[in-house]
């Protein structure tokens, strides 16, 4: 058998290396799933570079965290401006260097935090949720000083960084007020519309309180990556069909994470996504943004690819044959422009 050159293609490589039986693969998959690990394949050597190219790179620099934010997505801009003020948090008050970085697309944009030595994730974690916890008490400016004053600032500066965050928490939170209106009136005019015929019965009012409990109250709530520092908010109310409202979940959700096109791949798995991802299904929509990206960098693209794979692979058997194909064939395919 010839390996080298043109000859080698996906049909030679499965007749060389042989090809795991499904049962086997799927009992791997169990063995693995309860411990959240997420396994890293690929075909070529070039994708392996570019996982531990990225892995390496991510690591000297002492990676924190990466987010990204698909465009058109609720509160784009206001997440942005938030995390902002959170870096220069983590200097001001905290005394610590962290560097932010990241990179704007037509289709999205990223945004990285890299810490000094001795910083993780865990640390970057905590101190979001006690920056979170500042900013939800600092029109009490008594209080907001005191907390300060508890962590190290001395009292000759408290006064100056309660009043400056505060102004620029303002002018986020006039945003985040104002895109949210807008938001609600326009799926509320949308879903009149659509549900005119089949639910006579249901009031504007009725209407408008369903999807305000729906559409994200805050930035942090908008994306799955900072959502639990949100503060909580009601669930839809049970006194509306139930049909109704996972209707209504479906269109705040088209509408808060951005448009896409209809129709293509990436539309199709994302509903696919929505359908059966559970808990992890605004990640791995995310992830279908990001592989549906041209401009994203090859690393992201590919850990993004991989985990729809996996997600993919696990609800083979929930999903329609011919959709389970054409879905997974794309998302091999997406990247293999610079793969070759």
């Amino acid at each position: 058998m010839d390996l080298d050159g043109d000859e080698w293609n996906d049909d030679i490589a499965r007749e060389y290396f042989g090809t795991l039986p499904k049962e086997v693969r799927e009992a791997a998959q169990r063995r693995f799933e309860p411990h959240g690990l997420t396994l890293t394949t690929y075909k070529r050597n070039a994708e392996a570079s570019i996982f531990a190219t990225a892995f390496v790179e991510d690591t000297l620099n002492n990676l924190l965290f990466r987010i990204y934010v698909p465009a058109g997505r609720l509160y784009e801009d206001e997440l942005a401006k938030v995390l902002e003020l959170f870096h220069d948090w983590l200097g001001s008050v905290k005394e610590q260097t962290v560097r932010q970085s990241g990179y704007r697309t037509p289709s999205g944009r990223v945004i990285e935090f890299f810490g000094e030595p001795g910083m993780n994730a865990d640390v970057v974690s905590d101190e979001l949720q006690e920056f979170a916890q500042f900013l939800n008490i600092i029109e009490d400016s008594a209080t907001a000083e005191q907390m300060l004053l508890h962590l190290g600032v001395t009292p000759d500066r408290a006064g100056g960084l309660v009043s400056k965050y505060a102004k620029a928490a303002r002018r986020v939170l006039v945003d985040t007020k104002h895109a949210r209106e807008r938001m609600i009136l326009e799926i509320q005019q949308q879903l009149e519309s659509e549900l005119i015929d089949e639910l006579p019965d249901l009031s504007t009012a009725e209407l408008g309180d369903l999807v305000s409990q729906l559409v994200p109250a805050s930035p942090f709530a908008a994306s799955p990556e900072t959502r639990s520092l949100a503060a909580g908010q009601d669930g839809p109310s049970p006194t509306v069909n139930v049909q109704i409202i996972q209707r209504v979940e479906g269109i705040v959700a088209q509408n808060v994470n951005g448009p896409v096109t209809v129709g293509t791949p990436a539309a199709e798995l994302i509903q696919l996504v929505r359908q059966f991802g559970d808990d992890s299904a605004e990640v791995l929509e995310t992830s279908a943004r990001e592989l549906a990206d041209p401009g994203a960098p090859q690393p992201a693209r590919l850990r993004a690819r991989q985990a729809l794979k996996n997600f993919l692979l696990r609800n083979a058997a929930r999903i329609e044959k011919s959709v389970y194909d054409n879905a997974l064939k794309w998302v091999v395919d997406s990247v293999s422009d610079w793969l070759g």
